[in-house]
């Protein structure tokens, strides 16, 4: 059970809890990605499969198209480098920029 606890106005500055809420999503869908990438990223390079339409169907339960998955591949320079060749930088831009397409963030304020 969580335990509530209450902040005195002006004692914390609500751009850090939105950049952790932030940075927390973006964890959870590099988790995701990395799941299964080892296998995936081999099955696809070895089969000779089309990238973001494999990309799309691996992650459609996070709402992907192949057209969000196309933007984001060219935007990011990965577009022509091999699945299997991908660092952990680019899979933490690419579950980021995932995230950020896939499920926005709309932040009101009182």
């Amino acid at each position: 059970m969580s335990v509530v606890r209450p902040v005195e106005p002006g004692m914390r500055d609500p751009a850090e809890d939105i950049k952790f809420l932030g940075d927390e999503l973006d964890f959870w869908y590099l988790s995701i990605l990395k799941k299964t990438w080892d296998k995936f990223s081999r099955a696809v390079v070895q089969t000779h499969g089309e990238v973001s339409i494999s990309l799309q169907k691996q992650f459609s339960g996070l709402g992907s198209t192949e057209d969000i998955i196309k933007e984001l591949l060219k935007s990011l320079g990965l577009q022509d480098k091999r699945l299997t060749e991908w660092s952990e930088v680019d899979l933490m831009g690419f579950a980021s920029a995932l995230r950020k397409k896939t499920k926005p963030m709309i932040i009101a304020a009182k």
